[in-house]
């Protein structure tokens, strides 16, 4: 496209990131092809990558598989009902199932993929289409302290930049290598939580489900409307035509055949994001999921980082009562980003996963839990992924994650040392999400991947 057309778009409804995305979500075509004209070649699928993100240290790993099995009580605190009041737990209905104290103090067996384990109840709650599709990667981090959650996110330096050299986030790594194979609107991560991250030296700005969906409601209006999608579809499409047939290649005009959706598309994305926009109230990380799908579905960034709640830093945690309380407020979000991703048609085209300074000590005094880098856990969920737990620990006084091995993902027969975890979840986060082996290599030339692709 010219750049006297380029320019004349953007000023057609609202010359913002925001614009762009919702026309692109709306014609089916990228925003690089629609301001650029490049027709991007398949590359094998890369995802948009959504990371729940903590520097608090997430006692995620005290209500994972293995952790409520026979023998293991000695080594594993879970919240009990007597050791709080009924009316201070927030409990809650998640998929017709009441979740209360009881669904961290007792276990269930669910289905990760195909291997049955033990893990808190509260899991059973999610789809099983979810859980067959979710990783439960066992690591460590060796921190020990909040601030370290910057060297946590560089590998402790050994994740790299661009070039293979200085050192790098990884959620920075992610979204620079995924940018281009997407062709997002935005080439750096979005943050949707509170997070501090860095890309590329400069600090990222903190966006929030209640601003953003102010600022899609505003854009949607100078664009003709949110509620007459079908109608804006009509003339975006003919205009993105006309440019193409007057001044675009032949590879650009078989592009736009191949990826131009349909109007009756059109009009069920504009259900659908009405439906999700209408559902955002406030700012709690259940609307946060539910928010990066929408910017998943408009394809606005490679990466979008929300908040993870599973007890925070509940050093004085009296009876584990924010754990119970957090958790389950977790387990309804990842039910709600489930639900907004296969409603709005883009599972395949997304991935979860959560990235964390530290686990939290498996054994507690009632009173909280302390910092533990020694075993952390992290989760994955794509339908491209094949669920099952990857790593495990051994007990060596308190419970401590292993070496694992990188082609079944057991501890049998490991041929990553234990203290080498974080790097190789790390690649096998770059793999999930679709970077290729030669940048993986080049990103982080240290670590390990897992397989945990389905072949």
């Amino acid at each position: 496209m010219s750049g006297h057309s380029r320019r004349a778009f953007l000023q057609l409804g609202a010359a913002s990131l925001m614009g762009v995305s919702l026309r692109a979500a709306l014609t089916g075509l990228p925003a690089s092809f629609l301001l650029h004209g490049r027709a991007l070649a398949s590359t094998g699928q890369p995802r948009i990558a959504i990371l729940g993100s903590s520097s608090e240290g997430e006692p995620i790993n005290v209500c994972g598989p293995g952790t409520y099995d026979a023998g293991n009580s000695a080594y594993f605190s879970h919240p009990r009902p007597e050791d709080v009041l009924v009316g201070d737990v927030k409990s809650r209905t998640v998929n017709t199932m009441f979740l209360g104290v009881e669904s961290l103090s007792e276990s269930a067996e669910v289905l990760l993929g195909a291997e049955q384990v033990r893990m808190a109840r509260c899991f059973a709650a999610l789809k099983p289409e979810m859980l067959e599709h979710m990783v439960w990667f066992n690591y460590r981090t060796g921190a020990n302290i909040h601030p370290q959650f910057h060297d946590v996110l560089t590998g402790f330096g050994e994740v790299r930049g661009r070039d293979g050299r200085g050192t790098e986030q990884i959620p920075a790594v992610l979204a620079q290598e995924l940018a281009g194979l997407l062709g997002t609107t935005t080439s750096e991560p979005l943050v949707l939580g509170e997070g501090s991250f860095v890309s590329n030296g400069a600090s990222l700005a903190n966006y929030s489900p209640t601003k953003l969906k102010m600022l899609a409601g505003s854009v949607g209006r100078a664009m003709g409307g949110l509620d007459n999608f079908a109608v804006m579809y009509d003339s975006f499409i003919d205009e993105a035509y006309r440019e193409v047939r007057t001044s675009g290649t032949a590879q650009q005009l078989r592009f736009f055949d191949q990826h131009a959706s349909s109007r009756r598309e059109a009009a069920e994305f504009g259900s659908a994001l009405g439906d999700l926009l209408d559902g955002i109230q406030d700012d709690t990380v259940k609307n946060q999921m539910k928010c990066a799908a929408i910017l998943a579905k408009l394809k606005l960034a490679p990466v979008i980082v929300t908040d993870m709640t599973f007890g925070g830093d509940n050093h004085q945690d009296s009876g584990l009562l924010e754990e119970t309380n957090q958790t389950i407020e977790m387990i309804e979000a990842l039910h709600e980003y489930w639900m907004a991703v296969e409603g709005m048609g883009i599972a395949d085209e997304v991935f979860f996963a959560n990235i964390d300074v530290f686990g939290r000590d498996p054994r507690s005094d009632w009173n909280g839990r302390s910092h533990y880098g020694d075993f952390v856990s992290g989760m994955m969920v794509g339908t491209h992924l094949r669920g099952g737990v990857v790593g495990g620990w051994e007990m060596d006084g308190n419970a401590k994650a292993t070496g694992i091995n990188a082609a079944t993902g057991s501890v049998v027969d490991a041929d990553i040392d234990a203290n080498e975890t974080l790097p190789a979840y790390y690649r096998t986060l770059m793999e999930a999400a679709g970077v290729p082996a030669e940048r993986q290599d080049l990103r982080l030339p240290t670590g390990k991947t897992v397989a945990i692709r389905k072949t």
